[in-house]
């Protein structure tokens, strides 16, 4: 025989054992994860070795019996081992039938998961193997019904809205935390992040525990002009309630085009030409700086800006673009490249310039 996870509360017995008597050939008897509850001043089990000295098996059970003995005779060899303990399992109300666990119960997360057998629900029909004593870790509770506790976790904020962003740039952070009010082990089972969004956080990977919080720190990297719509989605489980908590995300992406006027000149050595760079948002306000630059300048040749980091902002801005030559530039016809730059977001214009 083996027994797994009952609750054996004796009544009368004496000292020959007043929840569990154990005789004859027993040795191969197996007990797992099971109360083994006597009255006061008697043995809760008791193995007589008249006809064989070697005891059953015992295995994180609690044997406990007040101003009594929990595991005699034959057995008491194995009082504090192999997971075996010996204190009041705190019932619920044992005078009126309530076998359930208190919170400060000895017995929860006192069983073991491996055990033969080991029922998936407990006499009431709820789940095994909760995290009863909020450590994170889901551990089967001795006796035949598991502590029931839970969790409740939510965001807060449960959204986020971030400001107009160029494409292709990322955005400073901001801060969703997750709460768990309950009163054990929000543990994770899945968390994911969509959109044009990315996420760090500071949660323990085992999970978040009952009266304690963690941050998730969120970014926004536009990908194209526009709303852009996330969100951050954590899943996990205590063993009684599923939760999805989930904050919702959205932001804008902005761009910025840039044009030049004339797309043309020619000059004589010596000579400068201008040119108005007009730069317009794209999807939205463009509040952030861009450096205008260029290249493709014959010899002797410069560009200067005025602004040199315009801001196209709402309705769009401008920029002086002067090229100038010098007696020593060399005649020709040159691509002039104009390019403006805001962090990893870039586009450009091509002015042809002719010296004479």
């Amino acid at each position: 025989p083996i027994l797994v996870n009952n609750t054996i509360v004796g009544a009368f017995g004496g000292n020959t054992g007043s929840a569990v008597y154990a005789n004859g050939y027993d040795n191969q008897v197996q007990f797992f994860n099971n109360l083994l509850i006597g009255p006061s001043g008697q043995n809760a089990v008791y193995c007589d070795g008249t006809y064989q000295q070697q005891s059953p098996a015992f295995t994180n059970n609690d044997a406990f019996s007040p101003n009594g003995t929990g595991l005699a005779g034959t057995c008491s060899g194995q009082s504090g081992q192999n997971g075996n303990i010996s204190a009041d399992p705190q019932f619920v109300n044992a005078s009126t039938g309530d076998f359930h666990l208190q919170s400060t119960s000895p017995a929860v997360d006192a069983g073991s998961n491996s055990v033969p057998y080991l029922p998936q629900a407990d006499y009431a029909a709820n789940p095994r193997i909760l995290d009863g004593n909020n450590d994170c870790v889901s551990t089967v509770d001795i006796g035949a019904y598991e502590l029931t506790v839970g969790a409740n976790v939510s965001f807060s904020p449960n959204a986020l809205t971030f400001a107009n962003q160029p494409i292709r740039t990322t955005s400073s952070p901001q801060t969703a935390v997750l709460s768990n009010t309950g009163n054990t082990c929000f543990q994770f089972s899945s968390l994911g992040i969509t959109g044009d969004f990315a996420e760090e956080n500071n949660c323990p990977t085992a999970g978040v525990r009952g009266g304690s919080s963690c941050a998730f720190t969120i970014a926004f990297t536009p990908t194209a002009t526009g709303n852009r719509l996330g969100s951050l989605a954590v899943t996990g489980s205590d063993g009684i309630k599923k939760w999805g908590p989930a904050v919702g995300l959205s932001g804008t992406g902005v761009d910025f085009s840039l044009t030049a006027n004339p797309t043309g000149a020619t000059v004589k050595h010596g000579q400068s030409a201008k040119f108005s760079l007009s730069l317009t948002p794209v999807g939205g306000a463009f509040n952030s700086a861009v450096a205008l630059s260029c290249s493709g300048l014959p010899k002797y040749a410069s560009c200067s800006f005025l602004p040199a980091s315009p801001i196209p902002g709402s309705n769009g801005t401008t920029s002086v673009l002067t090229l100038s030559t010098s007696g020593n530039t060399a005649r020709g016809s040159f691509s002039v490249l104009i390019v403006g730059t805001s962090g990893s977001d870039s586009h450009s214009a091509t002015i042809l310039l002719t010296v004479n």
